[in-house]
């Protein structure tokens, strides 16, 4: 067995949330709000607080990766008796932004592989702004509305001279 590549693969899991691949997840995670997120990597279910919620896109992500990796280095599935990502949501208070509302959320997350043999964890924190949309919020139409007009109000702020090239074209 690669030992060092399961714990490469464990690292990567925590990474790999917290990257690109959960763009299409932000809402979802936002809607669902602050507590603990578990994903099962093998099957993909996925958890929210102790209750089963309907997979993430994350969730098949995280699951074609590890599957393609370790086909890639010759280990085989059944080699891996468990595979689990869990991520402590931490959200703050939405604030505006020019591209629209967005939420600070935190991401403690702690992965672990496990094998007949070992058990490789990893854990990795990284705070994101999340762009999502007025609807993903649980805020009241005049907290909305205020957020709506910073965001528009921020949208309009445009610098007072354009950047120029330090040469002239001839």
């Amino acid at each position: 067995m690669k030992h060092n590549r399961l714990k490469h693969c464990a690292h990567v899991l925590c990474h790999m949330f917290r990257g690109w691949r959960l763009h299409s997840d932000w809402e979802t995670i936002v809607r669902l709000g602050p507590g603990m997120l578990k994903i099962d990597v093998l099957t993909e279910a996925c958890w929210h607080d102790g209750n089963e919620i309907p997979a993430l896109a994350i969730a098949k992500e995280l699951r074609s990766w590890l599957l393609e990796d370790l086909e890639a280095h010759h280990i085989p599935l059944n080699k891996i008796s468990e595979a689990k990502l869990e991520v402590r949501l931490e959200l703050g208070i939405p604030e505006p932004t020019p591209a629209g509302p967005g939420v600070p959320v935190n991401f403690p997350c702690q992965s672990q592989i496990q094998t007949d043999e070992v058990v490789y964890n990893s854990t990795y924190t990284d705070e994101q702004l999340l762009l999502v949309s007025l609807g993903a919020l649980n805020l009241d139409k005049q907290e909305k509305d205020a957020l709506v007009q910073e965001c528009l109000r921020m949208a309009e702020i445009r610098p007072k001279r354009r950047w120029r090239w330090p040469f002239r074209r001839r």
